[in-house]
């Protein structure tokens, strides 16, 4: 190809046409432009493929993560908070006659996880099950992957999922670690020498009779059942944010996906 236009380049400068040679080259550097731009386009093609096939497999890859979030929240995360508001209620309406029969036979009948753990009492429900992270989501906000996607509407739903989900959940969290910090040292200040030592080495309570002393005396302790209902009620909220919002926006996030 080359040769082809030296030839007709050396043809025209031997003839000394000096106006067709111009126009020789004019049309000449018009190719090579045309070329270069040609090759830009389908550089551009290129990558615009490349980004959009990384788009896809990241958008995949979070797709995959709100499933298995919303599947945690709805099978292991929210029935453990309806255990935990579902005891604790039944500790304040028994408060004054409570006793270790009457709470092992709702754990039996009621109860799945509950039921198996080793304390008795179990006022402060029980923490086995956290709010899940995304771990996947997190990693492309932070090395900014993230902003391949085109899919803004998507996006904006995980943040919103991750950040106001998360901060709210934290922040319940964090309450109620205070309020059993606070129902600890209270049991301890208070009936550490009815429930010292009542467990052996596999969880199992050695005296039932000392629970019943313990629950017998706790049916009159008002500031007992006060810190109680203030679990009950950030529990109820918990409850309310994962269905009302937190699940909602999971579910929404995961239609525009599909769209």
């Amino acid at each position: 190809m080359l040769k082809f236009f030296q030839r007709i380049r050396r043809k025209l400068i031997n003839e000394g046409n000096l106006k067709k040679y111009l126009i020789y080259a004019f049309g000449e550097i018009l190719l090579v432009v045309v070329g270069i731009l040609i090759a830009l386009q389908v550089n551009n093609w290129n990558e615009e493929r490349k980004s959009n096939t990384k788009a896809n497999q990241l958008s995949e890859v979070l797709y995959q993560e709100l499933l298995f979030v919303k599947n945690y929240h709805e099978k292991i995360f929210n029935p453990a908070i309806e255990e935990e508001i579902k005891n604790t209620e039944f500790f304040l309406t028994n408060w004054k006659t409570l006793s270790v029969d009457t709470l092992k036979i709702f754990r039996q009948k009621e109860l799945k996880y509950l039921s198996k753990a080793p304390t008795i009492t179990g006022m402060h429900g029980f923490q086995f099950f956290y709010d899940p992270e995304f771990p996947f989501y997190k990693t492309a906000i932070n090395d900014g992957s993230i902003s391949i996607i085109k899919n803004k509407e998507f996006i904006n739903l995980l943040s919103l999922i991750y950040m106001q989900g998360s901060a709210r959940m934290d922040y319940f969290e964090q309450e109620t670690s205070k309020i059993d910090q606070t129902t600890n040292y209270h049991i301890c200040e208070n009936y550490a020498t009815i429930l010292a030592d009542t467990y052996d080495s596999s969880g199992s309570p050695r005296s039932e009779q000392a629970y019943d002393e313990f629950f017998n005396l706790m049916g009159k302790d008002n500031k007992l059942r006060y810190l109680i209902d203030q679990r009950l009620g950030i529990m109820k909220n918990k409850k309310f944010v994962l269905e009302d919002q937190i699940i909602k926006n999971i579910d929404k996030a995961i239609e525009l996906y599909k769209e």
